[in-house]
């Protein structure tokens, strides 16, 4: 069984913008041809760069943003199940976050629904959730730190192998060198309290930071509180990056019925090849069950 894990494809606004959206729609339907067995995906968050239009779009004044429903249709396109959660960019929609913070994830409701919620795969449980926004950076509420805890605890009560999904990653693991505080959600202290209490998922999948800033194995991906931390963020190639032959990977899930043996593997999408040293072996809790 697959199942297909993306972040941050955002088509944005620079000049190469209708380029960019072709390279998703190109990415997402080979899913089928080389993927054959996965129905299920997860998208964590970032699924539009603010919605903005190409500059040519703009010039010609036509605009025809990359909206949430353009999106929408291009996951649907590929012929199985998503979910998805909103990310800072989401929230920043046709740059609404400086006009009305609540509008843009309105919008976004409309199209991908609850910004907090589970999906099941088996018995695996995707425990997913999108952050609040701030100036500063990305954070998970008290209301959804609780929600959080309630779910992992229901989980594990259920006999079932909870992997929790969030756009910025938790302080103290993915790009866990880097300078960069904001690519961390603010309130990671009580997640790891929690965890530390023995609320520990399989794994903890992120997105945020995209494959041209993750130039380290152990930035990819690392092993905190016995389980990994897995960044899953795509990020198209652009002609106006230096070294666009980093873009363009995205990771698979890999699960056997009756085994607790696990696999994330990558794939990068311009050469049609896993790259296998960047493959993650570990445990689920108990054996999968389709």
């Amino acid at each position: 069984m697959q199942v297909i894990l993306l972040a941050d494809l955002q088509p944005d606004a620079n000049p190469t913008g209708l380029q960019q959206l072709g390279y998703c729609q190109n990415l997402l339907s080979e899913i089928a041809t080389y993927f054959p067995t996965a129905a299920h995906g997860i998208f964590a968050g970032d699924i539009v760069d603010r919605g903005h239009p190409s500059i040519t779009e703009m010039n010609a004044n036509s605009a025809p943003w990359v909206r949430f429903s353009e999106m929408e249709a291009l996951l649907n396109s590929t012929g199985i199940e998503w979910a998805v959660i909103a990310g800072n960019h989401d929230h920043d929609y046709r740059d609404w976050f400086r006009q009305d913070p609540k509008k843009s994830l309105w919008e976004y409701s409309k199209v991908f629904g609850d910004n907090q919620l589970i999906f099941d795969v088996g018995n695996i449980r995707f425990i997913m959730m999108g952050d609040e926004v701030s100036t500063t950076g990305g954070e998970i509420s008290q209301d959804t730190h609780k929600w959080w805890t309630e779910r992992m605890a229901e989980a594990k009560e259920q006999g079932l192998n909870p992997i929790t999904v969030t756009h910025h990653t938790l302080n103290g693991t993915i790009n866990h060198s880097s300078t960069w505080a904001y690519k961390n959600f603010d309130t990671s202290a009580q997640f790891q309290l929690s965890m530390d209490r023995g609320l520990v998922p399989d794994a903890w999948l992120s997105g945020h930071h995209g494959s041209e800033q993750l130039t380290q194995l152990d930035e990819r991906y690392v092993w905190h509180n016995g389980i990994p931390f897995v960044n899953v963020g795509v990020h198209v190639p652009s002609i106006l990056e230096a070294t666009p032959q980093r873009d363009g990977i995205y990771k698979i899930l890999e699960v056997t019925p009756g085994s607790v043996d696990a696999v994330i593997r990558s794939w990068n999408h311009d050469t049609k090849q896993m790259i296998p040293s960047f493959e993650i072996n570990f445990q689920l809790s108990t054996a999968f069950q389709p």
